[in-house]
């Protein structure tokens, strides 16, 4: 059953991405990116899962290809594991054209010399400070579990990753659902530990919204330290408070918006999530 697992994951893997010639479903390659879009500058994470069946893996090279760089070496791993897991934060490279496609590489290799070669695209877009520029999709289809499924109820907005908040350092959880003890019903209730606002609006365009128009929002919103009976088709601003000095009125800013596109509340825990999209400053 166990190499009958490997089989399947590495057929899986053979649609997703680009396999080498020495490949014969020996070693696999799963990625997990962040995002698929990114601007020039910022920050996307991969998260890597790659193991072998035979003794164990000799070395995991990352690289990157588009048309404006050519192939960028980003990192070689010396490994010496049969399973490897862990994660990559790739600093999206400026450009001078108003976008780019580029694809992040993946290759890890064995004792036997086996190898598998994974690509991902990643579309760029030139950083623009204007505030008609439209804000792309930051990440989406992005799950917070019940906390009582012991699965990730929490998000943070740096690094566009789930957390589990029992576990995670507060400066990881600006969202989280709130439960005061364990239940197998779905909690009504986000919150954030690092100081997030929350203000849900109506007849706002989520997917044509600008980055002007969000900070406009935000600053006439209602905002709140949390959000209850959250639906799904929900728009919710996020931002934060920011007190000014010699007692004057904080200032208000903007940090994104969330589309919610699911509300799943089963029988038990375990599958109880929401499901959203997020565009982010």
């Amino acid at each position: 059953m166990k190499h009958l697992t490997v089989i399947i994951a590495a057929l899986l893997m053979t649609i997703c991405g680009c396999v080498s010639e020495k490949d014969a479903s020996e070693v696999v390659v799963l990625i997990r990116p962040s995002s698929y879009t990114a601007y020039g500058g910022d920050n996307v994470n991969f998260d890597i899962d790659t193991w072998t069946i035979h003794d164990y893996l000799t070395e995991l090279e990352i690289t990157s290809f588009d048309l404006e760089n050519g192939y960028t070496g980003l990192e070689t791993r010396e490994l010496a594991q049969k399973h490897y897991v862990g994660e990559f934060f790739y600093n999206v490279p400026e450009i001078s054209s108003d976008s780019l496609s580029v694809k992040v590489i993946f290759e890890a290799e064995d004792n036997l010399g086996y190898s598998r070669r994974i690509e991902y695209p990643l579309k760029v877009y030139r950083k623009d400070n204007s505030e008609d520029a439209l804000l792309p999709e930051a990440a989406t289809s992005v799950s917070m579990f019940n906390p009582s499924s012991d699965k990730a109820d929490g998000f943070c907005i740096r690094t566009l990753q789930t957390v589990i908040t029992a576990a995670a350092a507060e400066s990881d959880i600006d969202i989280y659902l709130y439960q005061e003890q364990e239940s197998d019903v779905l909690p009504q209730e986000w919150r954030s530990k690092t100081g997030l606002k929350f203000a849900r609006m109506s007849g706002v365009n989520y997917s044509t919204i600008t980055r002007g128009q969000l900070r406009t929002l935000y600053e006439s919103a209602e905002k709140s330290d949390l959000v209850q009976n959250v639906e799904d088709g929900d728009v919710i601003l996020l931002g934060r408070e920011t007190e000014a000095e010699d007692g004057q009125e904080s200032v208000s800013e903007a940090v994104g918006i969330i589309l919610v596109t699911g509300v799943y509340d089963e029988a038990g825990p375990s599958n109880d999530k929401y499901m959203f999209n997020i565009k982010k400053i």
